[in-house]
């Protein structure tokens, strides 16, 4: 199953809707509309503080919430439309695009520019977590990773993890995964600090 690409997207005060429409994206708060931008080769989007980090075209860009436009960009041959952008809230200044079949690569604030590397540790699918600390899977194993090595590592299956959707809540304290077993999505939440399962539940019937 493929990834489940988001098509709105609220800012962090919650005043503030983007939707992503047929031309690019749109943005609305209570009291109307606020302002509408045409990106016609748009592939995914993420918030990230009071910006809209995204892929589009042929690289990244930094676009502001408030308006829309573009502060910063970066060209890169991995900007397509098979990869997806993840954050969390919890880590500012950090997005990793992953792709599949592709190492995922970090996406960092460089002085309001844009730099981009690879993630140290994950070869199928890396996730934001808190601070430094990015989430990398590997043939069914998922490890904690920071600047000083992994934190943690734990196996959740034998072979590659296929991952619907992912996310961070309760202060970066939970790791959220959407998981394809035997073709049912699962929903499985990880503490962060210690990689144990706190919870599985079988998703039968979504889509």
């Amino acid at each position: 199953m493929p990834w489940t690409r988001a098509n709105l997207w609220t800012s962090v005060d919650a005043s503030l809707a983007i939707v992503r429409v047929s031309d690019g994206l749109a943005a609305a708060a209570p009291d109307g509309p606020r302002w509408r931008v045409a990106i016609p080769d748009l592939h995914d989007a993420v918030v990230m503080g009071d910006e809209l980090w995204t892929c589009e075209g042929q690289g990244f860009a930094r676009r502001r919430l408030r308006d829309g436009a573009v502060t910063a960009t970066l060209a890169h041959d991995a900007a397509d439309a098979t990869g997806f952008l993840i954050a969390s809230a919890w880590a500012p200044g950090l997005v990793v695009w992953n792709r599949p079949g592709a190492r995922p690569l970090a996406l960092v604030d460089d002085a309001g520019a844009l730099a981009i590397g690879p993630v140290p540790g994950a070869t199928e699918l890396a996730l934001p977590v808190k601070d430094e600390l990015i989430l990398c899977a590997s043939r069914g194993v998922i490890e904690l990773r920071g600047p000083d090595g992994a934190a943690w590592v734990r196996r959740l299956g034998d072979e590659s993890l296929d991952v619907l959707a992912a996310g961070v809540v309760t202060d970066g304290q939970l790791i959220a995964l959407v998981l394809v077993r035997a073709g049912v999505p699962v929903l499985v939440t990880i503490g962060s600090h210690d990689g144990v399962v706190r919870g599985q539940l079988a998703l039968r019937g979504a889509r």
